[in-house]
């Protein structure tokens, strides 16, 4: 838990039993905002935030800072692992993804005429990126590879604040107001 403002990481080996390790964040996280989200691939986890803030680590204790030059100024809310590669989709700013199988050096993947709101999810499962963006309405786009884009579904109702995949099914949410469910596309 944590984030920039108070540079807190917990860590757990069981789910059970928790230690907190204080200035585990690299000094230079923004105080910005805080950690967005997280998750592990390759080896290794990778935290992105606000303020472009990208952070690696092998162990999720001892972290270090990706260099300002290989990122983008946006604040990163979402992050995925799949195909070999990490896929950050931003909220503000910069393109609407980026992409790196190193979680160090990124290049940019943007999807045209999409306006993300806050909390928009990007997962990787069953064999793709999944992710739901505003244009108009809600939509949810997919990518076999996390670079190039399309539209899985436009018009989505009350759908797009978390997206969830089990049992063969793709399940979107928005906000408690309402449920949509659709099954893989291939």
């Amino acid at each position: 838990s944590g984030g920039g403002w108070d540079q807190r990481v917990t860590t757990s080996a069981d789910g059970v039993n928790w230690t907190a390790h204080d200035s585990a964040l690299p000094p230079s996280w923004p105080s910005s905002g805080p950690v967005s989200a997280i998750t592990y691939g390759g080896g290794q986890f990778v935290a992105v935030g606000g303020g472009g803030a990208i952070a690696t680590s092998p162990d999720g204790i001892n972290w270090t800072a990706v260099p300002a030059a290989n990122v983008f100024n946006a604040k990163w809310i979402r992050i995925a692992f799949g195909e070999g590669r990490f896929v950050a989709r931003s909220y503000q700013g910069g393109p609407a993804f980026m992409y790196s199988a190193d979680g160090v050096n990124w290049t940019a993947s943007d999807v045209g005429g999409v306006t993300w709101g806050d909390g928009h999810p990007v997962i990787y499962a069953d064999g793709r990126f999944v992710a739901s963006g505003e244009n108009g309405g809600q939509m949810i786009y997919a990518s076999d590879d996390g670079i190039t884009w399309s539209v899985l579904a436009s018009s989505v109702p009350h759908g797009g604040w978390a997206i969830a995949y089990g049992n063969g099914t793709f399940v979107t949410v928005e906000d408690g107001t309402g449920a949509m469910r659709a099954t893989c596309v291939d």
